[in-house]
C-alpha cells in the first residue's frame, strides 16, 4: 500500500478521539430511550378495557345475555331497600344500575323518562338472574347521547369516578339521605327504589350497608382501576414521546461521533470558498511542474519529479511530471527545482557544470 493509505489505515485502527468511550456511552443512552418508546409492559390498554367490562357486566368478559346478578323477587330488592340496603343487583353491575334508573315497572308499563327523551320499556324484576330486556334500547340511547359529546381524546375515567362518588354523597329526600343515585320523590324520607312515583320513592338505585353509610358498589372499584390503568397509559406515552426526542438527539450525536473519526489527524475541513481557491492554486501549480519537465529533451536532464517516457511520439512530452510529482503538486508542495539549480550546495552545482553556461542558483 501506498503510505498514505497506511497511514489512513492506521487511523482507522485508533481511537484518536476517545471513540470507543463515546461510543459506548452514546449507546447506553440510546438503549434507555428505546425502553420508553416501547415499554415493558403493553398491557396498559387491555386493562383498562377489562376493568371497565368488569364494571358495566359484572363479570370479566362481555356476556351473549345480561342479567340481574343479585337475588330478588322484586325492584326493590334488586336495586335499594328504605335507604339502609344496597341492591343486590345494582351493586355488581353498571348494567343493573342503569336499569334501576331508566326501566319502566312491568306493572305501569313505558312511563320511565328519566334517563332519555323517549320513553325506556318494562323490566320485569321477578326473580333472581332475570335478563336484562331492557339493555339494548338503554345501551342505544346511550350511544346517541355520547355521539353529541364532543370530545378529541378518550374519556377521563378518573374525573368519572369522582363525580359518581359525589352523587352518592348527595343529600336525597327531605331528611338528607346518601348513598342514592337517581330520583327520589319529595316526601318525608328517602324509602325504596321500587320504581313507584310517591313521596320518598323513585327510579333509583342505593349503595348502603345500613342508614346514611355508603357501601362502595364493586362496580364503582373497577371502575377505579380503570382510572388508575389509564393514568399508567397516560404517563408511559409520555416517556414514549420524550423518549423518542432522546433518541434523535442521541442518534445525531452518534453521527457526528462516527463523522469526527473518519477525518484524518492534523486535518480539517475547509470552507467551500477557500477549498476552491486551493484547488485552483494547485492546478496552477501541476501545469507548471508539467512544463517544467516538457522542456527538458534530454533523457539525462528529466530527472524527478519528472520521468523519460520513450515510447510517447510528442517529442515535447516525452519528459513528463511522475505520478509522485503530480500527487505533490495536487497536495500544495514544491517541485524539485530543475537544472542546476536543482544542487543545494555550490560545489556540487560546479562539479555538475560542462560547459561555459553560466550558473543561475
Amino acid at each position: 500500500l501506498p503510505e498514505t493509505e497506511k497511514l489512513k489505515l492506521k487511523h482507522a485502527a485508533e481511537d484518536v478521539h476517545g471513540l470507543k468511550v463515546k461510543l459506548n456511552h452514546t449507546l447506553t443512552q440510546m438503549k434507555a430511550a428505546a425502553k420508553l418508546i416501547i415499554p415493558t409492559d403493553t398491557s396498559k390498554g387491555s386493562k383498562i378495557k377489562g376493568h371497565l367490562t368488569h364494571a358495566i357486566y359484572g363479570e370479566a368478559t362481555e356476556p351473549a345475555t345480561v342479567t340481574l346478578k343479585g337475588a330478588g323477587s322484586n325492584r326493590e330488592t334488586h336495586c335499594g331497600t328504605g335507604g339502609t340496603t344496597a341492591g343486590t343487583s345494582a351493586k355488581l353491575s353498571i348494567a343493573a344500575t342503569l336499569t334501576c334508573l331508566c326501566a319502566s315497572d312491568s306493572s305501569s308499563g313505558a312511563t320511565n323518562k328519566a334517563c332519555f327523551k323517549d320513553e325506556t320499556g318494562a323490566q320485569a324484576f321477578g326473580t333472581s338472574g332475570a335478563i336484562i330486556t331492557v339493555w339494548d334500547t338503554i345501551k342505544q340511547a346511550c350511544s346517541i347521547e355520547a355521539a353529541t359529546t364532543t370530545t378529541k381524546c378518550a374519556p377521563n375515567l378518573a374525573a368519572l369516578h369522582k363525580a359518581i362518588t359525589a352523587l352518592l354523597y348527595e343529600l336525597k329526600g327531605n331528611n338528607g339521605a346518601i348513598g342514592y343515585i337517581g330520583q327520589i320523590k319529595t316526601g318525608s324520607n328517602a324509602g325504596n327504589c321500587d320504581g313507584q312515583d310517591t313521596a320518598g320513592k323513585g327510579a333509583c338505585a342505593t349503595f348502603t350497608s345500613a342508614a346514611n353509610t355508603i357501601e362502595i358498589p364493586e362496580w364503582l372499584k373497577k371502575l377505579k382501576q380503570a382510572a388508575e390503568a389509564q393514568a399508567d397509559q397516560a404517563t408511559a406515552l409520555r416517556a414514549a414521546t420524550l423518549g423518542e426526542a432522546q433518541l434523535m438527539a442521541l442518534n445525531e450525536s452518534l453521527t457526528t461521533l462516527l463523522q469526527l473519526n473518519a477525518k484524518e489527524p492534523g486535518k480539517t475541513e475547509k470552507k467551500p470558498g477557500v477549498a476552491a481557491v486551493e484547488d485552483s492554486k494547485n492546478t496552477e501549480k501541476h501545469a507548471e511542474a508539467e512544463a517544467n519537465c516538457n522542456a527538458k529533451d534530454k533523457e539525462t536532464e528529466c530527472i524527478p519529479p519528472c520521468k523519460w517516457d520513450g515510447e510517447e511520439k510528442d517529442d515535447k512530452k516525452k519528459c513528463t511530471l511522475s505520478e509522485e510529482g503530480k500527487q505533490a503538486a495536487k497536495e500544495g508542495g514544491a517541485t524539485t527545482p530543475i537544472g542546476y539549480a536543482r544542487h543545494k550546495i555550490m560545489e556540487a552545482c560546479l562539479a555538475d557544470k560542462t560547459d561555459d553556461k553560466k550558473l543561475f542558483i
